[in-house]
């Protein structure tokens, strides 16, 4: 199995994560990304709920900017260390910034303070989730940043108020392989709503 998903990283689509916020975090909150990153790999590895799932529905999951972490980066080192890494080949880690390794065209990055709304899946694009972890209050970092780079922002089509359900980078993944692999989503703004409700419901189950 482990070389068939070798075989297949080429063609796989792709998510990053932005690790680079780690002045704005308290340790703890840097240690609770790291849990959550790994919740993903696990997620990406053996499917949403703990099936097995075929190789089609495989991210490559990039981390990005660790030469800008600290906390993030040892607590990653300490609970995904060199042993386990070889065994999640479509997780990449990167000291670099994604803009030196992806093409700016492609790259569109996922913030709930975004003026564009996400209006479809484009599956030519590498979406990047910030590696944000506030437990004391949302703080709006990744527009600046995105003007600064000159790369696309947006948002997804629901009310402020669903925004706020979406509590974590596993929500957001979690949703993201939702508008990939199931055709019958609609970017609607009733539709993107009653979605991100269903999966709170299913959270809160587990």
């Amino acid at each position: 199995m482990r070389r068939r998903h070798l075989s297949l990283a080429p063609f796989l689509p792709n998510i990053i994560f932005d690790v680079s916020f780690d002045d704005y975090m308290s340790r703890l909150e840097c240690k609770n990304l790291a849990e959550q990153l790994i919740r993903i790999f696990n997620f990406n590895k053996f499917g949403l709920f703990g099936n097995n799932r075929t190789n089609l529905d495989l991210f490559n999951l990039h981390v990005t900017n660790l030469q800008s972490s600290g906390h993030t980066r040892t607590f990653l080192d300490g609970l995904f260390g060199a042993k386990t890494r070889p065994y999640y080949p479509t997780v990449h880690f990167h000291d670099r910034p994604f803009t030196e390794l992806f093409e700016k065209k492609h790259l569109i990055y996922m913030s709930p303070h975004a003026s564009e709304v996400m209006t479809e899946y484009d599956h030519n694009a590498f979406y990047i989730i910030g590696g944000i972890v506030d437990r004391r209050e949302v703080i709006e970092l990744t527009p600046d940043k995105c003007n600064q780079l000159g790369i696309r922002s947006v948002r997804l089509p629901i009310e402020l108020l669903v925004w706020n359900e979406v509590q974590s980078l596993c929500d957001v993944f979690k949703l993201l392989h939702e508008f990939k692999y199931n055709s019958s989503v609609k970017f609607e703004q009733k539709s993107m709503s009653a979605l991100v409700q269903k999966h709170m419901q299913n959270k809160k189950r587990r």
